[in-house]
């Protein structure tokens, strides 16, 4: 599916728009992943000694230990900088992708396409610019995640 530009549509509100959609769609995502996301940061962090049964069990069983000791609301610790990050990531992912292909390859007519090739590369740098922007809300948001090891004396 290829994004055209509106009747009289400027680059700068196509941009816009394509970006604001595309952080909608990421922050919703987030919203309904988060809990998968927070057990699977707490498996990869516990630390188990040589013949003790580990803390955490599997991603359901781990959802269950974190709702039995910290709350369910702990399920989503970390949802505000990861909804920053898919503000920044997927907005700049997707709405710079129509003017780095352009940069590439030049303005598209009307049913001509881009190379393979041209669509990688702007997609690669479309990636790589947005990434750049996000990590420190992506790091921000796994130090939250992991705070339930933590004894509530320690946690910030």
């Amino acid at each position: 599916m290829q994004s055209k530009r509106l009747e009289g549509e400027g680059p700068i509100r196509f941009f816009m728009r394509q970006a604001l959609m595309a952080s909608a769609a990421g922050m919703f995502a987030e919203m309904c992943t988060i809990p998968l996301d927070t057990a699977k940061v707490r498996l990869q962090i516990q630390k188990v000694a040589a013949g003790e049964k580990p803390k955490y069990s599997g991603m359901f069983g781990t959802l269950g230990v974190m709702a039995r000791e910290e709350g369910m609301g702990s399920w989503f610790n970390g949802l505000v900088p990861g909804l920053q990050r898919q503000l920044i990531n997927a907005g700049l992912r997707v709405g710079l992708y129509v003017p780095v292909r352009n940069l590439l390859c030049g303005e598209m007519k009307p049913g001509q396409n881009p190379t393979l090739l041209q669509k990688i590369i702007a997609g690669m740098a479309t990636g790589g610019i947005a990434i750049s922007f996000a990590n420190p809300t992506d790091v921000v948001k796994i130090r939250m995640q992991a705070q339930g090891r933590l004894p509530p004396a320690e946690r910030p």
